[in-house]
C-alpha cells in the first residue's frame, strides 16, 4: 500500500510538473537530481534513474555516485560504473563509493587484488567501518 501511494505521488509530481523523464536537465542541484532519481525509479524502474543519480554525483552528491555506480554494475556497464564510483571515491572522498568500487573490482578483475585492497583501505581511512575488516 505504502509503495503504491509513493509511486502514485511520484507519477503525479512528474506529470503535473511537466517534466520529461528523459530530460535530466530538470535538475540543477545535487539534491534535486538525487530526489528526481528516486521518484523516477519508483515510477519507471531503476535503469531510468541512472542519468539523475549520475548527474547528482558529478554535482557533488556522493550518494548519487553510489546509486548510479551500483545500478550500472547490475546492468553490466562495468567501465562506466567504475568511472562514477572512482569519482565518488577519489574526487568526493566518499568511503561508501570506495567500498562499492572495491566490490565492483572483485567482479570485474578478480586477479587485481592490489586495486581491491587499495580501495578497501581508502574506504576504511575515510571512515567506512565495514571496509576495515
Amino acid at each position: 500500500m505504502k509503495k503504491t501511494l509513493l509511486s502514485l505521488l511520484a507519477a503525479s509530481l512528474l506529470c503535473f510538473s511537466g517534466l520529461s523523464i528523459a530530460d535530466n536537465e530538470v535538475c540543477h542541484h545535487k539534491e534535486d537530481c538525487l530526489k528526481m532519481g528516486f521518484l523516477v525509479g519508483k515510477v519507471y524502474g531503476e535503469e531510468r534513474t541512472i542519468p539523475y543519480y549520475e548527474k547528482s554525483c558529478y554535482l557533488g552528491e556522493a550518494q548519487g555516485c553510489v546509486f548510479s555506480g551500483f545500478s550500472l554494475l547490475k546492468l553490466l556497464k562495468l567501465e562506466r560504473s567504475q568511472e562514477v564510483l572512482k569519482y565518488g571515491c577519489e574526487d568526493l572522498r566518499d568511503g561508501e563509493s570506495c567500498e562499492t568500487l572495491a566490490l565492483a573490482l572483485t567482479f570485474v578483475d578478480p586477479k587485481d587484488k592490489d586495486k581491491v585492497e587499495y580501495y578497501q583501505k581508502k574506504a576504511c581511512s575515510l571512515g567506512r567501518e565495514s571496509a576495515c575488516k
